[in-house]
């Protein structure tokens, strides 16, 4: 998978920066934010957070197939994948109680 990770993941995204943990992003979001309550002058700045995490669970499922055969991931590879995505089985408290287990349609958690 190592090899193909390149056609998936922008050199940007941190997250996924050999040798950096995830963890690190939030040491530079407040580092940046002590800095922006610590300027002084007239030039305003502004933060703005952004969840993603809900873009992850509209992806369909169809979708990530279709990205995983355009960057040619071998078959077997491209099957124990989609496999992983979608045989997750999930429930709810609801009250206290659990409610029974489902099977999501989309989404990659």
């Amino acid at each position: 998978m190592k090899k193909h990770m390149n056609k998936l993941i922008s050199l940007f995204q941190t997250r996924f920066v050999p040798g950096r943990l995830i963890h690190e992003n939030i040491i530079i979001a407040k580092e940046a934010l002590h800095t922006m309550e610590k300027v002084k002058g007239r030039k305003g700045y502004f933060a703005i957070k952004v969840d993603l995490s809900k873009a992850c669970d509209k992806l369909s499922w169809e979708c990530i197939w279709n990205v995983l055969q355009e960057i040619e991931i071998p078959n077997h590879m491209l099957n124990v994948i989609m496999h992983v995505v979608t045989s997750m089985e999930t429930n709810v408290n609801w009250n206290g109680a659990r409610n029974t287990y489902f099977r999501p349609h989309r989404g990659i958690r």
